[in-house]
């Protein structure tokens, strides 16, 4: 009972100072629109620290501590000590940093694991609750827990069962009850999660949908737009030349193997000259096509892709070499992707309307009906088969695993902070004490160097 309670109280602080953005205002747009304008390096940093977590960044700090610090120390260029000093110096770093790790580790990791089952057994608010989705390492452990006697197959069996079960739940009670069944702790049965976890959850899913849209248009009118203006203007300067290459290829794919096809083309790339790259990226294009071939049906669709794509470079070889202009070959590029471009514009306004439905009270039923319907305008969507009750299911894990992790992160640096005392109490106590232990010469050297006494002052005098 004191877990439950513990675990219960770290959520007080950040459930009482959460900042409202607004109720219609997605996380996922809120998080889209900083990340555009964050740079490369940070957008890496962030995901190593997304994948570390309290216990791995601890023992990081500690091994920068404990290993390049006293290098520093030692060699530091600009202080006026001399070597003993700051050889002394140098060995309170080792020493903090492997007290760091028994004393943080010590509470972060019974921390985490009690904040764990907390979310897992639904011992917090619904914001925080996993127990429709609980994570494979808590079942894990409770699979053991119920089931000692079982083999390693036997267990990872059960997780998989357990694991698909709960999905099954999951979309179930989406499209069917349009809502999530949770478990409280101490409760019996399930419970409906709170409709505006819910309904957040499924507004994100909607607002995922129409970022890729976007994101979608402006590669068609970016890259997309830039990458068939320079080849079709190969084709209109090169014609003879790349019908000649297509051939080529073509007595290329008459061959009985992939292996010798990708081979063939392989070499074909590599004999290409510079002023002939467009060729070597139709060619690399055609290997893409071939990954993945494990039997005769694989090797005949992929041959078929391949004798596609030749054909539609013959035909945009012909259509291309009749124009007289860059800006002619522009013009006719812009027509040929605006239809795609008219397509998505009309899936962004279609998804909009979605998030309008949502808060007069649609169903994600009803929204999936809408979605087939609209599918059947939209040859992308149709393609995609899209699913809003497995988006929805996905984006309120998401919501979940970024809760409970920002959730813990708090605790950890509360955790940190209740433990900095202890452990410079700890340093204070040990150091001396190890130095004597081990360097006596350079403990005994700084006992010398300690300030006279006022009597020791008058004697010399």
């Amino acid at each position: 009972m004191l877990k439950v309670d513990a675990v219960k109280s770290a959520v007080n602080g950040a459930e009482s100072a959460k900042t409202s953005f607004g109720k219609h205002i997605s996380v996922s747009k809120i998080a889209s629109g900083i990340d555009r304008f964050m740079p490369q390096g940070i957008k890496q940093m962030q995901k190593v620290s997304d994948n570390l977590g309290e216990v791995s960044t601890t023992l990081i700090n500690a091994a920068g501590t404990g290993l390049i610090a006293p290098v520093f120390i030692k060699y530091n260029p600009l202080s006026k000590s001399d070597q003993d000093t700051k050889t002394y110096s140098a060995w309170r770093q080792p020493v903090s940093a492997v007290l760091a790790i028994v004393s943080q580790l010590g509470a972060i990791i019974p921390f985490n694991k009690a904040m764990n089952n907390g979310f897992n057994l639904g011992m917090l608010s619904d914001q925080y609750n996993t127990s429709a989705f609980q994570d494979e390492k808590f079942i894990e452990r409770q699979v053991k827990r119920n089931n000692p006697k079982m083999t390693k197959e036997q267990i990872a069996a059960e997780v998989s069962r357990i694991k698909k079960e709960q999905e099954a739940e999951l979309l179930r009670s989406i499209e069917e009850e349009n809502t999530v069944r949770i478990r409280k702790h101490g409760k019996e049965g399930t419970y409906k999660i709170n409709k505006d976890v819910f309904n957040g959850a499924v507004e994100d899913s909607i607002e995922d949908l129409i970022n890729a849209e976007e994101a979608e248009k402006s590669r068609l009118l970016g890259e997309k737009l830039t990458n068939r203006v320079r080849r079709s203007e190969f084709y209109r300067n090169n014609n003879p030349r790349t019908l000649d290459y297509m051939n080529e290829i073509e007595e290329i794919l008459k061959k009985d193997e992939i292996g010798e096809i990708q081979k063939a083309l392989r070499n074909k790339a590599k004999s290409l000259p510079k002023e002939e790259n467009e060729l070597r990226l139709i060619t690399e294009e055609l290997l893409g096509l071939s990954q993945g071939v494990v039997n005769d049906t694989d090797k005949k669709s992929v041959i078929d892709a391949m004798k596609a794509k030749v054909s539609k470079v013959r035909t945009h070889a012909e259509k291309y070499r009749k124009m007289h202009s860059l800006e002619e070959v522009e013009e006719a590029v812009k027509a040929s992707i605006n239809p795609r471009v008219k397509e998505v514009e009309s899936n962004v306004e279609f998804f909009k309307s979605l998030q309008n439905k949502v808060r007069e009270g649609a169903s994600v039923k009803e929204l999936q009906e809408l979605v087939e319907k609209h599918s059947k305008k939209s040859p992308s969507l149709k393609k995609k088969g899209l699913n809003i009750v497995e988006n929805v299911a996905e984006s309120l894990k998401r919501r979940a695993k970024g809760s409970t992790r920002c959730l813990k992160q708090i605790g950890g640096v509360g955790i940190g902070l209740l433990m900095l005392p202890i452990t410079c109490t700890l340093l204070n106590i040990i150091y001396p004490v190890f130095m004597d232990k081990f360097f006596p010469e350079l403990s005994n050297k700084k006992k010398n160097k300690a300030p006279k006494t006022e009597s020791e002052v008058k004697h010399a005098s």
